[in-house]
């Protein structure tokens, strides 16, 4: 019977439509988590109180609750895979009790409250907020957003990119994770209008991201987040807002107005109306 670590090895090399990110995630996982607990562990023994026990050491330490429920889940799927290959009976880690992820209310902006966090952010930033609040992108897809992907004419925003973190915090480019993610999204004129004046302003060329770090770098999270985001928020009397909040705040707007909740749900990206 294979050790864990020899059946992690097959189970992850045979896993298909993983993106780059999750994958090297999922690896850093293995690596600090699963491997120095269960890697020399022959897969038939082990048994729900060592699954359980390996949660609860998780758990007691300063690892947040998504990444021991991450953890868990990685050895479940790995174990169900050896369920199917006819390795296992059954999988032990089923019924497990597992750290609740602390549930935090999005935050819903008025149109006043967008405009001051627009008007406090650092100036090539205006934009983003403003695209971020009333066209719904992610914050992934914001980072991701090139010129020539905005439509004047049209006033609209063709979502065919979105920018993931490697591990080691560096950015890769993709397209979105489903279908429904690659979307055209209308945007208000008065927010394209500033918009394409601010493309033309600093002079973005079509290929070129709109929003990159102060060195011409595409954004990341952290550094955005404690040097642009934070501050800003702060200064506009909204400290703690997320990045994901202007989402919320667009998808609440498309929600009170006349939009239908299959064409809300399409701008955002979802394949289900009643996500949104």
């Amino acid at each position: 019977m294979p050790s864990f670590r020899d059946w992690w090895a097959e189970f992850i090399s045979t896993r298909v439509g993983v993106r780059p990110a999750t994958r090297l995630r999922d690896e850093s996982i293995f690596r600090c988590h699963l491997d120095p607990f269960f890697g020399d562990v022959p897969i038939d023994q082990i048994g729900f109180r060592d699954a359980q026990r390996f949660v609860a050491e998780l758990a007691a330490t300063d690892l947040a609750p998504r990444t021991v429920r991450k953890a868990a889940g990685l050895l479940a799927q790995s174990l169900d895979i050896a369920v199917r290959s006819r390795l296992l009976e059954h999988n032990p880690t089923r019924g497990l009790s597992l750290p609740q992820v602390p549930h935090k209310e999005p935050t819903f902006l008025e149109p006043a409250e967008v405009e001051r966090l627009a008007n406090a952010i650092a100036a090539p930033y205006r934009t983003f907020v403003l695209v971020g609040a009333y066209a719904g992108l992610r914050n992934g897809e914001l980072a991701a957003l090139r010129a020539k992907r905005v439509g004047a004419a049209t006033a609209t925003i063709d979502v065919t990119e979105t920018r993931t973190l490697r591990r080691d915090g560096t950015p890769t480019f993709g397209p979105p994770k489903s279908r429904a993610g690659r979307r055209t999204v209308p945007v208000p004129s008065f927010v394209m209008d500033e918009l394409v004046t601010d493309i033309s302003t600093r002079g973005i060329e079509p290929d070129d991201l709109i929003w990159t770090s102060p060195n011409g770098n595409p954004l990341g999270d952290a550094n955005f987040r404690r040097r642009v985001w934070k501050p800003a928020t702060e200064a506009a009397g909204l400290g703690g807002l997320r990045i994901h909040d202007l989402r919320h705040t667009c998808v609440a707007m498309w929600s009170r107005s006349l939009a239908s909740p299959r064409a809300a749900a399409k701008w955002a990206g979802h394949s289900n109306p009643a996500l949104i």
